[in-house]
């Protein structure tokens, strides 16, 4: 079976989201994944890359404690709900430093001066009340990173991410691709640079990578 798996990295993604916005200009990038328990339960992960300069994460996502989750389909079933922080401590997520010398890193994680980010990862689980083919997670937070220069005026934008789960007869039990990596905070003026975006199914499923528009979740 083969599957569309789509992540939105910081860097290639501007969203506008109208509704139920939470500000806060740390929002460096989000990573949804799923993994099916039984009985149409799903483990919901959700990973926030932060910018280190900026405001803390949310001590939970959703329903008031930071960030916007909600369950959807095309019938008409809509509903929020909450991750908790699962972080005991967050990931620096590193640059991806060449062989050049004029690439230092001195990271605002670690007291530097080049934006940096960490990884705060959320979980909670979910029961899907019937089956569908188009049951989809949003997951989303206003706004952006200021610092992000391939846009102008970046905070003034959402970052928002979504997955579709299949939970009809004739997908079953089914998981999400994972990324094998995390995606690099920066890349080196100047410098080669090679880093891998593969990703995992734990199913066997063969996956398709493409680009994609961004989602206007207003």
């Amino acid at each position: 079976m083969r599957y569309i798996f789509i992540f939105f990295l910081s860097l290639s993604s501007i969203f506008v989201f109208n509704t139920k916005s939470v500000y806060a200009t740390h929002a460096a990038g989000l990573d949804l994944t799923y993994e099916c328990i039984s009985n149409n339960q799903y483990k919901i992960t959700l990973r926030f890359y932060r910018e280190c300069s900026g405001i803390p994460a949310p001590s939970s996502w959703g329903s008031g404690g930071g960030g916007y989750i909600n369950l959807s389909n095309s019938v008409g079933y809509d509903n929020d709900f909450t991750l908790i922080d699962i972080t005991p401590n967050p990931v620096p997520v590193y640059p991806v430093i060449s062989s050049s010398p004029s690439c230092p890193y001195t990271g605002t994680c670690s007291g530097g001066s080049t934006n940096q980010t960490q990884i705060y990862t959320y979980e909670g689980i979910i029961t899907l009340p019937y089956s569908r083919n188009d049951w989809t997670i949003t997951a989303a937070m206003g706004n952006r990173n200021g610092s992000i220069t391939t846009v102008n005026n970046a905070d003034t934008y959402t970052i928002c991410v979504q997955a579709v789960i299949n939970n009809t007869s004739t997908v079953g039990c089914n998981n999400s691709p994972t990324w094998n990596n995390y995606p690099p905070g920066y890349l080196c003026v100047n410098s080669n640079t090679n880093y891998s975006v593969a990703a995992t199914d734990i199913d066997g499923d063969s996956l398709v990578y493409t680009l994609y528009n961004p989602i206007d979740n207003g």
